[in-house]
């Protein structure tokens, strides 16, 4: 995640981000890329780029300050791993349905 890095809705959904990054390691040598990601839900979305916000400003700041690259990444790293998906049962999404169906009859 960098400072210039801006994630914009993805073919106007709110569950879908884009964003560009200059140098994507995935294949080893450096390159550029258009990245995407979807999720099961707008919640889930929103508490996503709320996420990569905060990293962002994070990592603007550090890089302003000009402190010791490690410990931004480090304090990077953190805010990411407190970043978790659940993911509901079946059964739930199976009532959901089922209750939207009847409220429509």
């Amino acid at each position: 995640v960098t400072p210039l890095m801006e994630l914009k809705p993805n073919a106007g959904s709110d569950r879908a981000w884009v964003w560009n990054t200059h140098a994507d390691f995935a294949d080893e040598s450096p390159k550029p890329e258009l990245l995407a990601i979807r999720f099961l839900n707008a919640e889930n979305a929103q508490k996503f780029k709320a996420k990569f916000e905060e990293c962002r400003n994070e990592v603007g700041k550090t890089a302003k300050k000009g402190t010791d690259k490690n410990d931004s990444a480090d304090k990077v790293a953190e805010k990411l791993e407190e970043l978790s998906v659940k993911e509901e049962s079946r059964e739930s999404e199976k009532k959901e349905t089922k209750e939207k169906t009847e409220e429509k009859q």
